[in-house]
């Protein structure tokens, strides 16, 4: 995958992306860091809870 290619998937709101799963986002989990310094694909879950009144 080229450059422009990835940033054109990525978008602006984004810095990086995975060349297999577009919706996954490299991070650093806290446990990992410390120990292998390895980057994992994390994916970021957003839970919407309607209450009625």
């Amino acid at each position: 995958m080229e450059y422009k290619e990835c940033f054109e998937i990525m978008g602006k709101g984004r810095n990086s992306c995975s060349k297999t799963d577009m919706e996954a986002t490299f991070m650093r989990m806290k446990e990992e860091c410390d120990k292998k310094r390895l980057l994992l694909e994390i994916f970021q879950y957003r839970l919407i809870t309607l209450v009625s009144q």
